[in-house]
């Protein structure tokens, strides 16, 4: 019997953990499925930059040659699909915009870079280094279009959506809290209190 209400008061217990945090599980999930939602998709922007983060995890090196030209191509069932190419060597700077997924991009000593501050790429790195180490393991081609393009979504979702969702988060409920325990809660407003 002690056994049973000892379970009983502990499940009491936790559950008004659930309750007490409930509030902020509901906060997160809205704005996680809202920054989400509102994906940009391709674009000389988006795809100079996933091309970076792509060549960062794949193969180590911050130059793009080998990720941003893209051609269609039929296996041998006749799907269509993308075969990747790297920069052809000597290729001038306005060349690249029309053999490329971009135009955003410096060129430097025959090597590609995009023309973008590196912190939204540093952002994406491990998001996309996780996805890319499943994808290994599933058998994904990282290379097809659709894989591509969820690659592009969940990067996106993972690493510039979830850190100002995380921000917003901690100092929005952090400033909620103090509000809280200042005394709104009893009636007592501490922006009146104060004056």
């Amino acid at each position: 019997m002690r056994a049973f209400l000892f379970l009983a008061k502990e499940f009491d217990t936790r559950m008004e953990w659930l309750q007490e945090f409930r509030r902020e599980w509901v906060i997160f999930f809205f704005l996680f499925f809202t920054y989400g939602y509102f994906h940009q998709g391709g674009g000389w922007n988006q795809n100079s930059r996933f091309d970076q983060i792509r060549s960062i995890v794949e193969s180590g090196k911050f130059e793009i040659n080998d990720y941003m030209v893209y051609r269609a191509a039929s296996d041998l069932s006749s799907q269509p699909g993308l075969a990747r190419f790297s920069v052809p060597p000597g290729v001038r700077l306005e060349q690249i915009a029309s053999i490329a997924n971009t135009g955003d991009v410096a060129l430097f000593q025959g090597r590609v870079y995009p023309n973008k501050p590196p912190g939204t790429v540093l952002a994406g790195v491990p998001a996309y280094m996780v996805i890319y180490q499943l994808e290994r393991l599933l058998g994904f081609d990282p290379d097809d279009w659709w894989t591509l393009t969820i690659n592009a979504y969940l990067t996106t979702v993972f690493s510039v959506s979830l850190l100002p969702l995380l921000c917003v988060l901690i100092l929005g409920l952090g400033l909620l809290g103090r509000w809280c325990r200042e005394g709104v809660t009893e009636g007592r407003d501490p922006a009146i209190r104060a004056k």
